[in-house]
């Protein structure tokens, strides 16, 4: 069994993207039983030659296995295929995987795909969330873009992903509080249970009030649990702190 490592943790992500976008509700596979199940060998040829499977599934799972077993003269080969990959998440998927070789070639492409408005806002948070793996913060903007967009899970997704960047600089810290603060008030209520736990999550102080403000005007049952659920964490956290004369 392989020892646990970011890439494990990240490749574990990748694959709960593949399986959610082909309806699997159950704990994600390994990339390496994933690519059985897919018939593919997992040696360095067969895995090389999968990077052109018609499968898209295979070809990002391909490229993740080679990273995953830090197969590194591999990486020409999985950034010639990330240039040339039509599926914008497939090509997401190959040009991060080039990442955890710490390819500046495969970051790049992240970052393209990020700041380029051509390209659907999901994809480009996707990509976001990829670059900020790296410590790089040159996605940030895409992300408060799409904190603006009409389409709700584009706004979900943008707030997750913000809420989770980590560390934060000192100009996202306060823009990511109050884009997370002003989705407690959003129409949509699933946007409203995402920013409780982007609240959650970032564990700031200055979230209790707008959060005890939120819970008396919810009326929504499952979403005032949330809130309080989120502020209960908050607040217990914060009482756990030791004082500066500690």
């Amino acid at each position: 069994m392989r020892t646990s490592s970011n890439r494990i943790v990240i490749g574990v992500a990748f694959l709960s993207v593949i399986f959610l976008c082909n309806g699997f509700s159950s704990a994600p596979e390994t990339i390496e039983h994933a690519l059985k199940r897919h018939n593919i060998e997992i040696s360095k040829g067969s895995l090389i030659e999968a990077l052109s499977n018609p499968d898209k599934e295979v070809r990002g799972l391909a490229a993740a296995e080679l990273a995953e077993l830090k197969m590194t003269d591999s990486l020409t080969d999985i950034l010639r295929a990330a240039e040339t990959e039509l599926d914008p998440q497939t090509k997401i998927n190959i040009a991060a995987a080039a990442t955890w070789m710490d390819s500046p070639e495969g970051l790049n492409i992240l970052k393209n795909i990020c700041s380029n408005s051509g390209v659907s806002p999901l994809f480009r948070i996707e990509a976001a969330r990829n670059v900020f793996f790296k410590h790089d913060h040159s996605c940030f903007s895409t992300l408060v873009d799409s904190v603006n967009s009409p389409d709700p899970d584009t706004r979900i997704q943008a707030i997750s992903v913000a809420s989770q960047i980590s560390p934060k600089t000192h100009q996202e810290a306060p823009q990511i509080l109050s884009m997370a603060i002003q989705a407690l008030t959003d129409q949509d209520l699933r946007i409203r249970l995402q920013a409780s736990e982007a609240l959650r999550w970032m564990n700031d102080p200055a979230s209790i009030v707008p959060l005890r403000t939120a819970i008396e005007n919810e009326r929504e049952q499952v979403v005032q649990s949330q809130m309080q659920s989120a502020l209960d964490s908050i607040t217990k956290r914060q009482a756990e702190r030791p004082t500066p004369n500690q």
